[in-house]
């Protein structure tokens, strides 16, 4: 298959699938209030005395009634939104409203459609009134939320239309190469190798990784890629184009959620070998591993630091950026002024790496007081001095979130709001945006008000309003109606965002809005992403609309509801979940569909499919399944896999699949395995392959790791990508947290609408 970079496809989605559903206006309540009537009958009432069942089973033949009658709600007034009306203009009742009135309470009725006609049934937690009502016929206020759904027209309401109202989304606009200003390395390497065109090492101030648009050191390139041209929705293979597009897709989403994933299992194997240094070792159990490494001692972090100082002087710009970022991980005050100097680096790559690693060195006055004035003024040089480079100020922000993850204290929070306060234009939004990672990166307080101003803000770019949605607080009770309000409105990221939202919360509550939002919604990705967040949510109810989708939904959707219940699954370990998963995978025709399927074995730590992963990995027919079942194996984190990838990192014939699979034996940690990566890095046949083959070392750990790496350092054949490698995993393997804290930025977020900056920023190893 060819590994082109996926983002284009996202943007089809829209104009090739949503059309496809427009059909009878009606058909969609009429779906969501059959499919409600059914979950709540099926709902145990064991709980409940006999009056009570009787009343809530009475309610229940109310609402199917309802839904035979047809006497649905309209939205005349919000053209576009799935809005809801207790009561409208003709007196037409929603279900919620029809129930009360048929049980003897249409003054409630009237009442909250005076107060609120447009109300969320999640608003009304904490209603004693409803409340009662709710307990004496045997439901919950989940129930309520889940019966409820918007009025029907409107525009867009129940429609196939994802965008604005009077006509079809435009599909999302991607940067497919970031800016010689902007691009920032990244060991991981996301995009498939034979996407990526090597970047020649360039001199000093050159244009090597650090400051091309290609990349760097083992940098994440981003390939421009051709938009397949409009036509039919079947291309020559005979696959539909939603099926082809939703495959392409899915891996675009894992590219942006990887970092988070398996460095769970790193730092989960980390604790296990006893190189947490605040949980400790693990032991007792199965998983116990006895192996504890004593902590590299002042001898060995000098000898690091003077290695990576040196490097800050080399003529690539590469090996300058990654050892910047390296010597951020573990720098001591002595450190900082080195660092401060390649503020004034001929390579702009190169001052943004810098930038961001003064971020990793916060425990340090001195770099927080860097960082400072640069959010303020653009550079260190005091007012109308040029600036460091055109993003300097969202990049310092985001490195004071930084800093303050790392320990630096609290007192730059009112700085950020002030600096969002009094910029305005283009730059406001870059400011207003690093200002929601700063707070997400820092768990600061008091950025509430921030958020839901910047999403009520209509004058504010839709990329801004998607962050602020992103962390809005569920739990809050006066804040779901922004949420709710942008997964009913008319712009896709926002629907996108606010169901991430809504999947992050975790709230109970939340979980009715995202089915129902499921429902209603017609671009495809956009239902995907309602998938995702709905395996994000426990529970009974969460699990079984998933596996409803898996097994009948429609075809482009069963590998995002597979990996939605691998999410779902990883905590919980359900049997019925992974079985299933396993046999929608034996029964998919497409292959590129099918790797997800793997994947979601992975996500879902399924035990029982190690024999199945291990047999992809030994004989898949397509290097992309032989990489992503290495994968699922590093995210189910047994130690048995080992040999297994051993052995394809030793043989296999693909460059990209062999560094897969050291990276994975990177993250299971066994400190064996040193030789053997070094053994794969040493055969590697590609420049990128080595790259990410020496970020397995890194993510090894530990003393033999280590070992490696400086006898690797001390080659004189090392292009310059290779030895920028070698200096990150140094980095990597010296610091006490070496987890991508900027890659959760990307984590669970509508990825299609990240400004340039921001998509280098989570594309970093810090």
């Amino acid at each position: 298959m060819k590994h082109l970079s996926l983002l284009p496809a996202v943007g089809l989605l829209a104009a090739s699938v949503a059309a496809q559903d427009d059909g009878d206006v009606l058909a969609g309540p009429r779906t969501h209030y059959e499919r409600v009537e059914r979950e709540l009958r099926a709902r145990s009432v064991a709980h409940l005395d006999a009056a009570t069942r009787a009343a809530r089973a009475a309610v229940l033949d109310e609402l199917h009634a309802y839904r035979i009658a047809e006497r649905f709600g309209v939205n005349l007034d919000f053209p576009g939104m799935n809005m809801p009306y207790f009561v409208d203009a003709g007196g037409r009742r929603c279900a919620v409203a029809w129930l009360l009135d048929r049980t003897g309470r249409p003054e409630l009725t009237l009442d909250v459609a005076t107060a609120a006609n447009h109300v969320w049934v999640a608003e009304l937690e904490g209603d004693p009134r409803l409340a009662a009502w709710l307990a004496a016929h045997g439901l919950t206020l989940w129930e309520a939320a889940r019966i409820q759904a918007p009025s029907i027209g409107g525009g867009g309401s129940w429609r196939g239309e994802p965008g604005r109202s009077g006509g079809p989304a435009q599909p999302p606009t991607v940067p497919r190469t970031l800016p010689e200003d902007v691009t920032i390395p990244s060991l991981e390497m996301p995009t498939p190798w034979s996407a990526v065109e090597p970047v020649p090492a360039g001199p000093r101030g050159g244009t090597s990784g650090a400051g091309a648009g290609g990349g760097a050191a083992g940098g994440r390139p981003v390939p421009a890629a051709p938009r397949p041209a409009a036509g039919p929705t079947t291309p020559a293979g005979g696959v539909p184009l939603g099926e082809l597009l939703a495959a392409e897709t899915w891996q675009e989403w894992w590219r942006f959620n990887r970092a988070f994933h398996l460095d769970e299992t790193n730092a989960r194997v980390r604790r296990l070998r006893g190189l947490d240094p605040v949980a400790g070792p693990v032991t007792g159990g199965d998983d116990s591993i006895s192996l504890a490494p004593a902590p590299f001692g002042p001898a060995e972090r000098d000898a690091a630091r003077e290695l990576l100082r040196a490097a800050l002087q080399h003529d690539d710009a590469a090996v300058r950026a990654a050892a910047v970022v390296a010597l951020g991980r573990i720098a001591t005050a002595a450190d900082l002024e080195p660092m401060l100097a390649l503020l004034d680096d001929p390579n702009r790559g190169v001052r943004n790496e810098a930038i961001l690693a003064l971020g990793a060195a916060g425990r340090h006055a001195r770099a927080v007081l860097a960082l400072s004035r640069l959010a303020l003024d653009g550079s260190l040089a005091g007012d109308g001095a040029p600036q460091v480079s055109a993003f300097v100020r969202p990049v310092a922000i985001v490195a004071l979130g930084l800093a303050r993850r790392v320990g630096a204290p609290a007192v730059h929070d009112g700085l950020v709001r002030a600096l969002v306060d009094r910029t305005g234009g283009e730059e406001g939004e870059r400011i207003a945006t690093a200002a929601l990672l700063y707070a997400e990166l820092s768990g600061a307080a008091g950025f509430e008000d921030l958020r839901a101003g910047l999403l009520r803000d209509q004058d504010r770019g839709i990329a801004l309003r998607s962050r602020a949605v992103l962390d809005v607080d569920f739990a809050d009770r006066a804040a779901r109606r922004p949420v709710l309000e942008a997964l009913a409105g008319r712009e896709l990221t926002l629907r996108r965002s606010a169901a991430f939202a809504l999947g992050r919360s975790h709230e109970d509550l939340a979980l009715p809005s995202l089915m129902t939002g499921f429902e209603l919604e017609k671009e495809l990705f956009t239902r995907a992403t309602m998938l995702l967040a709905i395996g994000m949510h426990d529970g009974k109810p969460a699990r079984d609309f998933l596996l409803e989708q898996l097994g009948d939904g429609r075809k482009p959707l069963r590998a995002w509801a597979a990996l939605a219940l691998g999410i779902w699954n990883r905590e919980t370990g359900d049997p019925l979940v992974a079985e299933r998963v396993r046999a929608a995978w034996a029964d998919e025709k497409n292959r590129d569909q099918a790797d997800a399927y793997l994947l979601a074995m992975g996500l879902g730590r399924d035990a029982a499919a190690l024999d199945l992963l291990l047999d992809v990995v030994a004989h898949g027919g397509s290097s992309l399944s032989r990489a992503t079942a290495a994968e699922a194996l590093a995210l189910i984190g047994r130690p048995e896999v080992a040999e297994a990838l051993r052995t394809q990192l030793g043989s296999d014939s693909c460059p990209y699949a062999r560094a897969v699979a050291a990276e994975v034996l990177g993250y299971l940690g066994d400190p064996a395995d040193a030789g053997r990566i070094v053994a794969g890095l040493r055969a590697a046949t590609t420049p990128l392959e080595r790259a990410r083959v020496a970020t397995a070392l890194g993510r090894l750990g530990g003393r033999a790791a280590w070992r490696a790496l400086r006898g690797e350092l001390d080659r004189d054949d090392l292009t310059a990508r290779e030895r920028g490698a070698l200096l990150a995993a140094l980095g990597l393997v010296l610091d006490e947290d070496p987890s991508r804290r900027l890659a959760e930025l990307g984590r669970a977020a509508d990825f299609t609408v990240f400004p340039d900056w921001l998509l280098a920023i989570v594309s970093s190893t810090l």
